[in-house]
């Protein structure tokens, strides 16, 4: 889908391959500014609850809400940001940020469909904390000395992350892949 906006002669947007209602792109017309596009489109994106990339290396961010985010082929970089995300790589090595602990709470976590060792994905929490993440293993038991990351494989076909950035010990953040996933520490950029 295509878009052109034009607002009282003063700004012209066209927009491809955005699914979104009107009502959002008049909101974000209404603001006359071409000056700040990035924020433009942020705005948008946060309202959005699907997000589909294409063939060809990506950079998808979802932002705020409750986001499908599917990139397709390539090796890309997939920001959820806040919500209860659903991430979706395909085929290539793609990397899932995380920058912030409200991206994915204990108890709400994003879900990463399509992990894949052998295609060589990652799961990228190095923002999350000032020191690197000691990687404690299956079923690893927090110390509470630094930032951890460990997981557990309850048999309910998912795979389930917990992350530490405090270093006191208890998870703040989980994040749920889909599957029976042996983790290991080259999963991770710590």
């Amino acid at each position: 889908t295509a878009f052109t906006l034009l607002v009282e002669g003063e700004a012209a947007y066209t927009l491809k391959g955005l699914k979104l209602p009107i009502e959002t792109l008049i909101d974000v017309m209404r603001s006359k500014s071409d000056t700040d596009d990035m924020k433009l489109i942020q705005k948008m994106l946060a309202k959005a609850d699907i997000i589909q990339g294409a063939e060809g290396d990506d950079t998808l961010a979802g932002y705020g809400g409750n986001d499908k985010i599917n990139s397709l082929d390539g090796d890309d970089n997939i920001l959820g940001g806040k919500g209860m995300d659903t991430l979706t790589g395909g085929l290539g090595a793609d990397r899932f940020l995380f920058n912030a602990v409200g991206e994915s709470k204990v108890g709400t976590p994003d879900t990463i469909t399509d992990f894949s060792q052998v295609q060589g994905d990652l799961i990228d929490i190095s923002n999350l904390a000032s020191e690197k993440f000691s990687f404690l293993g299956e079923d690893g038991v927090m110390t509470g000395l630094g930032p951890e990351v460990a997981f557990v494989r309850p048999g309910d076909g998912f795979t389930y992350v917990y992350i530490s950035t405090t270093g006191d010990g208890t998870p703040e953040m989980e994040i749920a892949l889909t599957g029976d996933i042996d983790l290991k520490e080259q999963d991770f950029v710590l």
